[in-house]
């Protein structure tokens, strides 16, 4: 009978047969990619890595490699360019975390890239791991980190970016400010519908009033996304 529980070693959701006997590991749970008991899978599902960077074979040293990436989180309001910079700040070799959503996959989406595509029971299964959920649309989306020691960066809402701060107190929050005007046109020029672009305009007011003297950098929309993204990586 499988359980459910975190790896020993990365810490990662798995489901896996709890029996140290197989596979030659120690008692409790293990990474897929360790084990010989196939029936075990990862969490989130579809991204398998090929090694558990935090493992450690029995006979070696007991000392886990350091998880010292930075985590860096991305707040702004819509046309700010957040999605812009975290693309930048991947070019430049920051692991972008992946959101989570039960929508259907559209056309050229990939699952593990653009998104994790899970049935919405999923988030009630494991919403104790999400750092914020949120309904649009009648779909979910959700957005949960995982421990690594390279550099990663997350788009999250202010309340995502408090209860980062609060569980991964070394995450660095960088605000990217812009005027409501402007932004508003940002959305119209790159095509958006005019209600919905008014509507997501007039959703971000109030949201992000005085969190440039909660976020660890505020940096300023009307620069280029890769000057962002370069102070960011230099911070």
């Amino acid at each position: 009978m499988n359980n459910k529980g975190k790896c020993e070693k990365c810490k990662l959701r798995v489901d896996i047969k709890k029996d140290g006997s197989e596979g030659g590991y120690r008692d409790g749970f293990v990474c897929m990619s360790f084990a010989y008991d196939k029936t075990a899978r990862w969490m989130p599902p579809g991204s398998e890595p090929d090694t558990c960077e935090y493992f450690i074979p029995d006979g070696e040293k007991e000392t886990p490699k350091g998880r010292n990436g930075r985590l860096f989180v991305i707040v702004g309001p819509s046309g700010s360019g957040k999605s812009t910079v975290a693309k930048d700040l991947e070019d430049m070799g920051v692991k972008r975390i992946v959101t989570y959503t039960s929508r259907p996959v559209r056309a050229g989406e990939v699952h593990g890239k653009d998104y994790y595509f899970v049935e919405k029971s999923f988030f009630e299964d494991y919403k104790e791991d999400f750092l914020e959920i949120n309904t649009y649309n009648d779909w979910t989306y959700g957005t949960m980190i995982e421990e690594s020691d390279k550099d990663r960066c997350v788009i999250l809402t202010p309340a995502g970016a408090r209860e980062a701060k609060k569980r991964y107190p070394e995450a660095k929050i960088i605000y990217l400010s812009i005027p409501r005007r402007t932004a508003l046109m940002r959305i119209l020029l790159r095509g958006d519908d005019v209600d919905e672009a008014i509507r997501r305009n007039m959703s971000d007011v109030g949201m992000f009033d005085g969190f440039e003297n909660e976020a660890d950098k505020t940096l300023s929309s009307n620069m280029t996304s890769e000057r962002i993204a370069k102070a960011i990586i230099e911070w």
